[in-house]
């Protein structure tokens, strides 16, 4: 098993496993309502099983870039040359935040935890400006030290990202999934999401008839996306 090759993931909730999710997460009501309780494999299992590559997932829901980033860099040192990453950068609004207790707290525009040494309006200036175009070049210099890493070792990485703007403004290149197939001048289909819905990966809210309104993807859409990524992969 040790020369086996492994697809490790790295991102936000578009790509966490199910089995990872929060207790009260409404995704596990859509498991249980919808499923039977049959937990369903996320994309990654999809794309590992499609490829014949064991699997390590570390994303997480509500996690930022730097978190991310840094997930990539714990991992690192289990990279060998036949293996392959895939990074999924999230929204730039997110941040964390030091607690008392030592660790960090995710800070998202639309949930957050009161933290004493944080007010609110610095929050709402730090969410606010992190839509800057820097905090995207910044991810950006982050890629020259992984794909220097990547060439060195000898594995294959690849990026992509449900933000509206991260990746597919770049130039199309291989190592952005799918990004042949977006094209930014055509309002239809200039990001991921619009791109997965032409492409019939349905988002919970669509499987469910808007039943469990959750804009996360449900089997199918995981199935549909996994599939997309394999060929892009192999092409």
């Amino acid at each position: 098993m040790h020369n086996m090759k492994t697809l490790y993931t790295f991102g936000c909730s578009y790509t966490q496993d199910f089995e990872k999710l929060f207790p009260n997460d409404p995704q596990l009501k859509y498991v249980d309502d919808f499923l039977n309780g049959i937990i369903p494999p996320a994309w990654p299992k999809v794309l590992s099983n499609l490829l014949g590559y064991e699997c390590v997932n570390t994303s997480r829901g509500g996690i930022g870039n730097e978190t991310i980033f840094e997930n990539v860099c714990k991992m690192s040192p289990n990279f060998k040359k036949v293996d392959m990453v895939i990074i999924q950068w999230t929204v730039n609004h997110r941040f964390r935040w030091p607690n008392h207790e030592g660790y960090w707290v995710n800070q998202l525009p639309n949930w957050s935890i009161d933290i004493p040494t944080l007010s609110k309006t610095t929050r709402d200036e730090i969410l606010l400006i992190r839509d800057h175009p820097l905090y995207r070049k910044q991810l950006y210099n982050y890629q020259i030290l992984l794909e220097q890493l990547a060439s060195s070792v000898g594995f294959d990485i690849y990026y992509w990202s449900m933000a509206d703007n991260i990746i597919t403004e770049l130039p199309k290149d291989k190592k952005y999934l799918l990004s042949d197939k977006l094209d930014n001048f055509n309002y239809l289909i200039n990001n991921y999401a619009k791109y997965f819905g032409l492409m019939n990966a349905h988002t919970i809210s669509q499987e469910t008839n808007g039943v469990n309104s959750d804009g996360h993807y449900g089997k199918n859409g995981h199935e549909v996306i996994g599939k997309l990524f394999y060929e892009h992969i192999i092409s």
